[in-house]
């Protein structure tokens, strides 16, 4: 019972002698701005984003929080400058170079967003919505045979993603192969009844 003692004593001297690290000021504006935007008060958040990377030029977070919340409002052009400074803090997040892409998909420039998802991808081969992105930015550029070799690849290395039959069908449809895209219904079907 000694032994049980001592370790509690000790245990608790060690816990009053530890101390939380102060957070910074930028660090506390972008935790409300992340709040702001979760409560859908888009432009309120900008602010506190922007007072954020004033303060902290390294704060990625604030960065990718800002670009969200522009995405949001549909101010694609300042989400898509905005992580492109991101990435040259860090070129090796998938999830930038993703929402780099996916925003350049938005503002209507797809041969924009290809080299982006591309990366994403280089980055991160789980990626399976950077992968869907990028058959989707095929599809646009009018490549249609890069678009369908994407959702093959997809369909085949993960037949439990449904989104790949979905929009390898609806492609189908659009090109005007409709058996093709009613087999690949019937294989979602299958899949998910």
């Amino acid at each position: 019972m000694q032994i049980s003692s001592n370790v509690e004593n000790n245990l608790a001297k060690a816990i009053n002698n530890v101390s939380m690290p102060k957070k910074s000021r930028s660090y506390e504006l972008c935790v409300k701005a992340d709040a702001l935007r979760f409560a859908k008060s888009y432009r309120e958040s900008v602010k506190c984003y922007l007072d954020s990377i004033m303060m902290d030029r390294e704060h990625q977070e604030a960065y990718l929080g800002l670009a969200t919340s522009y995405k949001y409002l549909t101010e694609y052009k300042k989400a898509i400058k905005t992580l492109e400074k991101l990435v040259k803090i860090d070129d090796k997040n998938d999830k930038y170079f993703f929402e780099l892409g996916v925003c350049y998909l938005c503002n209507g420039e797809p041969a924009e967003a290809i080299p982006h998802l591309v990366q994403s991808i280089v980055i991160n081969r789980e990626n399976l919505e950077a992968q869907i992105q990028l058959a989707i930015a095929h599809e646009l550029v009018d490549e249609a045979d890069l678009s369908l070799m994407i959702y093959n690849k997809l369909i085949e290395t993960n037949p439990e993603f449904l989104k790949a039959y979905y929009n390898k069908a609806a492609m189908l449809m659009g090109m005007g192969n409709f058996l093709e895209a009613s087999k690949t219904f019937f294989q979602l079907i299958k899949r998910n009844p």
